[in-house]
Order: structure tokens, then C-alpha cells, then sequence
């Protein structure tokens, strides 16, 4: 299974590599037709991949969407070899999430590893509406795309969506929700953004590579990405000790976090 499975990712990949980088769309038909045949991997009678063992451990990938607490999580034998927390995934890994909402599958992620040197992540991953339509890959080409959402362009407005949640599949099957937040100038460039909720469009705009961030009271925390204080955080709520600065942040809105030195990488990200 384990030769099987590196054999037959790893060709697809090398057949769409080149393809991908020629096509001016989000992505080629390809790579779709790619994305579509892993899809069908992935379901295949007698070997679906939730009849694999499931990974117990928390996970944290530096692509794709994050997995919550309430989602469950699939390892193919590579993966599941890893030996301990500390240790890279090996080449052939696959690891895939349903990710739900109320006890239903809202979305399905998978990751898969095709070579030591693949990408700057290590990782290829792809995101799919719960009746197999393409959401959003690792190689999809977007000048607004962010880690864990997914956008689209409609008459200059910047509609954005957040992977793994509900509102992936009702946009995948029916379009635009006849009913959203719009809020004028405040995406990249002065874009007006619309989205199914205010959270989705502040989580978007405050998103950036190597920081984790959560809105409460309407202001901003964010913490290192792995950090003690962002363990603190989650076990015991907001800190006794931190730094703000009201009105910094995306939107105007208060940042905090525990040290100044972190707040301003972190300001200094979101400007990039």
C-alpha cells in the first residue's frame, strides 16, 4: 500500500507540474482534472480513506485550512510511521480531514508529502466541498490568496470564504449567499470584501503567515504560531500581562498580544 500510494500520487503530480505554472487561471484544467482524480483516490471502494487509522495527535501543517478540535482526521501507513512529534512526515505521507460543523462533514482536506524537496511547505494540499467540488489547492494561483480561506473576484468586490466551515459548501453548490456583509474599502488595495459574516472578514484581513489571531470584544489577540503564551492562551484565556495598541491593527481595530517585539512582527507582517 505504502508503494502504491507514493506511486500513484507522486506521477499524477509530475504530469500537471508544468501545466500549472503555464495556465493565467486560478488553475488548469490540468491540475483540476489532477485534483478530481485524487478526489476519486481518496473514495475508492474497499480503500476509502476513512477506513484508514485516524491521527489522535493535534495537527498543524503550514498549508491548508486548520484542523479543529472537532474534526476528525485520517493517516494513510506513512504517515501514521511517523515516529514522534519532533519527526518529519516521510515522502508518501497523506493525511486527510473532515472537517465538521454539528456533527456533519462541511469540507475535506487532504494533504499529501510527493518529495523531500517539493515546495517551500514540503506539502501539497487540496480542499473539497463535502460533494467532491475542487475548493481551493496549495497551487491555485490568487493575488489575495491567505492560509485557511479562499477567495473570489465579482465586480471589483473581493468575496472571501473561510475553509473548513459550512459556507464552503453552500458557495461550492448555490453561488453567492443572498444574504452577506459588505463592508466598503476595508480589503487589500481599498477593495470592498463581502462575506457571509463580519468574523469571516476581520479572521481574513488579521491573517498572517506565522501568527495565530482571535477577536474577542472587538479587539485583536494574536500569538506566535507553537508559542508558550499561545498555549496560555487557549488553556487559561487572556493573559494577566500585555501590550496594545488601539487602533493599529486591521480596520483600525486594538491589537494585543504579550510582547511588544511580537506585536510588531506581527504589524509588520500584515503590511506585507
Amino acid at each position: 500500500m505504502r508503494i502504491r500510494t507514493i506511486a500513484v500520487l507522486a506521477s499524477w503530480m509530475l504530469i500537471v507540474g508544468g501545466a500549472v505554472a503555464a495556465d493565467d487561471a486560478a488553475r488548469s484544467e490540468a491540475h483540476q482534472a489532477y485534483a478530481a482524480q485524487l478526489w476519486e483516490f481518496l473514495h475508492r471502494p474497499g480503500n476509502r480513506f476513512d477506513s484508514w487509522g485516524q491521527w489522535a495527535i493535534p495537527l498543524s501543517l503550514p498549508v491548508g485550512p486548520a484542523v479543529d478540535e472537532d474534526d476528525t482526521v485520517y493517516a494513510n501507513s506513512v504517515a501514521a510511521s511517523r515516529k514522534t512529534l519532533e519527526s518529519p512526515f516521510d515522502v508518501g505521507s497523506v493525511l486527510v480531514c473532515q472537517h465538521k460543523q454539528d456533527g456533519q462533514e462541511v469540507g475535506v482536506t487532504v494533504w499529501f508529502r510527493p518529495s523531500e524537496d517539493y515546495a517551500e511547505s514540503g506539502w501539497y494540499f487540496a480542499h473539497f466541498a463535502p460533494d467532491g467540488t475542487v475548493v481551493k489547492t496549495s497551487v491555485d494561483k490568487g493575488e489575495f490568496n491567505k492560509k485557511g480561506f479562499v477567495t473570489a473576484l465579482e465586480n471589483g468586490r473581493l468575496w472571501v470564504f473561510r475553509l473548513g466551515t459550512s459556507q464552503i459548501a453552500e458557495w461550492a453548490s448555490k453561488g453567492a449567499p443572498e444574504k452577506s456583509v459588505t463592508m466598503p474599502g476595508a480589503g487589500p488595495q481599498g477593495m470592498t470584501m463581502k462575506a457571509f459574516d463580519k468574523e469571516t472578514i476581520v479572521a481574513y484581513n488579521s491573517a498572517a503567515d506565522g501568527f495565530v489571531t482571535f477577536e474577542e470584544d472587538g479587539r485583536l489577540w494574536f500569538f506566535a504560531e507553537g508559542s508558550d503564551d499561545l498555549a496560555d492562551y487557549l488553556a487559561q484565556g487572556e493573559p494577566a500581562k500585555s501590550v496594545t495598541r488601539p487602533g493599529a491593527g486591521p480596520s483600525g481595530m486594538t491589537v494585543k498580544s504579550t510582547e511588544a517585539d511580537t506585536l510588531d512582527k506581527y504589524l509588520e507582517a500584515i503590511q506585507e
